[in-house]
């Protein structure tokens, strides 16, 4: 017999790892790209908000075909903190794996974010913009401190993922340890 489980503590988790974030990569962007705050901050929003909901989308289809073993032990690593060597292995993994293909969709969702979000005079001095440099031979994105390189946008997106992964994965562990003092190997967290 299956019973329905409310995950609240996963809910919270999965809350306060989007606030973290969200805070993380609305300072970086506003550094790296010279943004204003509002705008830094509702990017990164849009952003992250995109990228977890497709990334609970890909978890939901992928674990409709995984087989029964390999979903329990899913269920417990996620709902329970229940974890095996071989969890621990693909926990990994689908870390790194995460990370890269958030990172490259919130990169591209950036580009697409930031053409969405143009006024119609800002559109057409971008273009003129656009078609002044490419005779350059150079591949300029407008921000809105300015004309920035592309290639530092992709780089500001790199450099906020990397923080704000950074950040939770630090969370994570120390929660382990808490959780594990017997693992923690100095005994600081009895």
């Amino acid at each position: 017999m299956v019973f329905p489980v409310l995950a609240l503590r996963m809910i919270a988790f999965q809350f306060m790892f989007l606030l973290l974030a969200i805070a993380i990569e609305g300072v970086v962007l506003k550094r790296e790209l010279a943004m204003i705050p509002r705008k830094a901050m509702l990017y990164a929003t849009i952003l992250n908000l995109t990228t977890t909901v497709v990334g609970w989308f890909i978890f939901f289809a992928v674990e409709a075909v995984l087989p029964q073993f390999l979903r329990n032990e899913l269920i417990e690593f996620i709902l329970f903190n229940r974890w095996t060597r071989e969890t621990a292995f693909w926990g990994i993994l689908v870390g790194f794996l995460t990370f890269f293909a958030s990172f490259v969709m919130k990169t591209f969702g950036f580009t697409q974010l930031e053409q969405l979000l143009l006024t119609q005079q800002e559109w057409e001095a971008q273009l003129q913009k656009r078609m002044s440099e490419r005779r350059l031979g150079r591949r300029f994105r407008r921000g809105s401190g300015g004309w920035v390189d592309s290639n530092n946008q992709a780089r500001a997106m790199l450099t906020a993922n990397a923080c704000s992964y950074s950040a939770i994965t630090v969370i994570l562990f120390t929660r382990y340890l808490l959780l594990n003092p017997q693992f923690s190997g100095f005994g600081y967290f009895r």
